[in-house]
């Protein structure tokens, strides 16, 4: 099969959930469990009464995951319940996400802020997260949990369709594909597709290695 890569196209609709923002100087909360993961189920809760919540207009919100793979931590592949601030829910549509939690004292998880909606599977099995552009500065460390080198952690990724749902139309108008930069994407048609990405195992072992990301425990 010819290599299928993550459509720039859609990347609009796939946006990267970030219900916290750190200040810039400032590293984000450690985690404890890092994992991919299916939203099997999405309930919004009451807004509470704080303004930080009524100008951001997010909420907590119970998200039922269905565990694929656990990368960082001992939580267990299954269904995991997880609370989670978001403006809006995420994306139905894509079928993997990447979330980094942090362990109540009551045992249950709470979402640190950053949740990645695009990832999705290559042809072997393998999750990745395709990369058409160069990634926001919130992203990576120490305002997120990216490693500032990852452009050394790129690969090229073959895709298989089934797995990779939006790969598919719509396509970008002719103007827009213009304006794509031919070093991380190419043109496929009146399309675009990355030409690399990050395998999610493979971010996980540079991340561990980042002070401060995995939260210490005796």
């Amino acid at each position: 099969m010819a290599p299928m890569l993550a459509a720039a196209a859609l990347a609009a609709l796939l946006s990267t959930a970030a219900p916290t923002t750190p200040d810039a100087d400032e590293a984000p909360p450690c985690f404890d469990v890092a994992l991919v993961a299916r939203v099997a189920k999405q309930k919004p809760g009451p807004f509470p009464d704080d303004p930080v919540f009524e100008f951001t207009w997010s909420r907590p919100w119970r998200l039922d995951l269905d565990v694929e793979q656990v990368l960082i931590g001992g939580e267990a592949p299954g269904r995991l319940p997880v609370t989670a601030t978001l403006s809006s829910k995420l994306n139905p549509h894509s079928k993997h996400a990447l979330f980094f939690l942090k362990r109540r004292t009551d045992g249950g998880y709470d979402s640190t802020g950053m949740i990645m909606t695009t990832i999705v599977s290559d042809a072997r099995g393998r999750f990745v997260k395709p990369v058409e552009d160069p990634l926001r500065e919130h992203m990576l460390y120490p305002n997120g949990w990216v490693p500032a080198s990852y452009e050394q952690l790129l690969r090229p990724i073959r895709y298989r369709a089934a797995d990779a749902w939006w790969l598919q139309p719509p396509r970008i108008e002719e103007d827009v594909l213009d304006e794509l930069d031919p070093a991380w994407v190419r043109r496929d048609g009146r399309g675009a597709v990355a030409r690399r990405g990050l395998f999610v195992d493979d971010w996980m072992r540079a991340l561990k290695a980042q002070p401060g990301a995995v939260c210490p425990h005796d």
